[in-house]
């Protein structure tokens, strides 16, 4: 045997086997190297991917604490409105107005206009015209009173929607009054107020003159 070839031959496999070693530790770091790139690049995606969602779902919070606290302040106001259309529908109008002009000369067809308003429920009374009316449909009750000033007695007339109810009269002695109470039937826009005659005399205000109702 040529222990020289032999020689030769082993170096060959040695060599062999060492390369083949490099080579599979070589490939070996380099899948290990793109493994953990690839856990890395999938980590940070993970992060990014966390980051979006908490953002996205802290907005969503957000639009939705807004949304519901929007929701909720229509409601409140939805609810005071009923409360506040409620209370008007279920209260009875009501009014008191008294004349506090000193000594006024009233013509034909003159309307008091009992300019103080102390209440006024419903809004039925207007001081700017004198007259009540009617929110709603019902029976009513109406009081007032007249005070005359000399040289003239005083003839008023109560008034419904035009047409004459009764004449309140209040006699030529100084600060004589008339007082007067009526209880009508009356509908929706109907109006009560207190009217002069075809006569010109001389009423007396001061607070002494007075107009009020309520529905019974």
């Amino acid at each position: 045997m040529d222990v020289s070839s032999m020689n030769e031959q082993l170096q060959e496999f040695i060599q062999k086997e060492i390369n083949v070693s490099c080579n599979t530790y070589i490939q070996r770091e380099m899948n290990e190297k793109k493994i953990v790139t690839g856990l890395h690049n999938l980590n940070t995606t993970f992060e990014e991917m966390f980051e979006t969602l908490t953002r996205n779902t802290d907005n969503g919070f957000e639009m939705l604490s807004k949304s519901f606290e929007q929701e909720i302040k229509t409601l409140i106001r939805e609810e005071i409105k009923h409360n506040v259309r409620g209370t008007e529908k279920d209260s009875h109008p009501a009014f008191l107005a008294i004349w506090t002009e000193d000594t006024v000369t009233l013509r034909r067809n003159d309307i008091i206009k009992f300019n103080h308003v102390v209440t006024n429920v419903g809004n039925g009374y207007s001081p700017m015209t004198g007259k009540f009316k009617a929110p709603k449909q019902g029976t009513y009750f109406f009081g007032g009173t007249v005070v005359s000033a000399p040289p003239n007695a005083l003839h008023m007339m109560l008034m419904k929607s035009g047409t004459s109810i009764m004449i309140p009269y209040a006699s030529v002695t100084q600060g004589d009054s008339y007082t007067f109470t009526a209880v009508l039937q009356l509908k929706a826009g109907d109006t009560v107020y207190i009217q002069k005659d075809n006569r010109v005399e001389k009423a007396y205000g001061r607070d002494h003159s007075t107009f009020s109702g309520f529905m019974i």
